[in-house]
């Protein structure tokens, strides 16, 4: 494995794949590909060699993300937009189902060697019945998931 490059990669789960990565793969360059400036809280990595970590990315936008696909071993998408409020449903769903398309775009484009996907346990719904926990089985009503856009943009996004 010579080059990784993760999506969502100062998030909370995303420093620690990081981290993981670096040490898994010690021959291993590490991109991050992030929005934004945010702290890196894990002492770990945050002056790694082997990091590297780039602002300005737009999940929307394959342009910003795609020089760093080429020649990439693995991909590791965990970027996602999370909100509870109705406002930001539309923004939610193009970020998180249509920013996972543009990733499966590039990384067929360059011919990407693997891509981990991380989603979530709202992606397979809610049971209303509050004694059957939800799993994989769940045979969960999408038409009815108005309130649950979060859950829903995963869940659109794994079907791609």
């Amino acid at each position: 494995m010579e080059k990784i490059v993760i999506t969502g990669g100062l998030g909370f789960l995303g420093q620690y794949t990081a981290t993981s990565l670096i040490e898994k793969y010690p021959q291993a360059q590490v991109i991050i590909l992030a929005r934004s400036q945010r702290p890196v809280f894990l002492a770990d990595i945050k002056n790694h060699p082997r990091l590297q970590i780039e602002y300005g990315i737009d999940l929307l936008k394959p342009e910003t993300m795609e020089a760093f696909f080429a020649n990439a071993d693995l991909v590791v998408h965990g970027a996602a937009m999370v909100s509870f409020w109705r406002k930001d449903r539309k923004k939610m769903l193009e970020q998180n189902w249509g920013g996972t398309r543009v990733v499966l775009d590039l990384c067929k484009k360059n011919a990407v060697g693997k891509l981990v996907y991380i989603s979530s346990t709202a992606a397979i719904g809610y049971s209303d019945d509050k004694d059957m926990p939800a799993d994989e089985n769940l045979d969960f009503d999408w038409s009815k998931a108005g309130k649950y856009a979060y859950a829903y943009s995963k869940y659109l996004a794994e079907q791609e």
